[in-house]
């Protein structure tokens, strides 16, 4: 019951942060004319861009991977490895979209 609760709090937090990030990015953009330009892109350079973003991940997370055994944490597995190359990806990505965040 208890996993139960923890994966319906985590699914309804992940909703919501997912929309608050769709409505930072969105907001006060006119969406027609992003749906204009999103239909004239060739379907190729979605994948493209897909199996970079799953190679930059992947490559990522094995730097983490080897930062961790040279600093002796050898019981972290691979695959939170890319959990947490994920995370800043994601979190890379929302962080130019916010005006706080530019120094420059």
């Amino acid at each position: 019951m208890k996993n139960k609760k923890k994966v319906i709090g985590n699914t309804v937090f992940f909703f919501a942060l997912f929309g608050l990030t769709a409505y930072a990015v969105l907001k006060g953009k006119e969406l027609s004319e992003l749906a204009e330009v999103l239909k004239s892109v060739k379907p190729a350079y979605y994948i493209a861009g897909l199996v970079m973003i799953v190679v930059f991940v992947c490559c990522e997370s094995y730097i983490i991977y080897r930062m961790l055994r040279l600093l002796h944490y050898n019981d972290v597995p691979k695959r939170n490895c890319v959990k947490y190359s994920f995370v800043g990806f994601f979190f890379r990505g929302n962080r130019h979209f916010d005006d706080r965040y530019h120094f420059i």
